[in-house]
């Protein structure tokens, strides 16, 4: 996202267990801000996605690239 200028922030999801079981397959990312992770994640639980979900992005602070 960087190339985008944007920073990806996390996901918003409706399923609360969702964000658990990501939590502890993937302790490294306390933010479950990595979207590699995710991208694991999802291959692996593919309907993780299967629902609506919003995504947060943000302009990296000064000095980020």
């Amino acid at each position: 996202m960087h190339g985008l200028g944007r920073e990806f922030i996390g996901f918003e999801l409706h399923d609360a267990t969702v964000r658990a079981r990501y939590s502890e397959r993937f302790a490294d990312d306390p933010d479950a801000a990595s979207l590699a992770n995710w991208d694991a994640f999802e291959h692996e639980h593919p309907d993780t996605f299967a629902e609506s979900y919003k995504f947060w992005l943000r302009r990296p602070s000064a000095g980020i690239e």
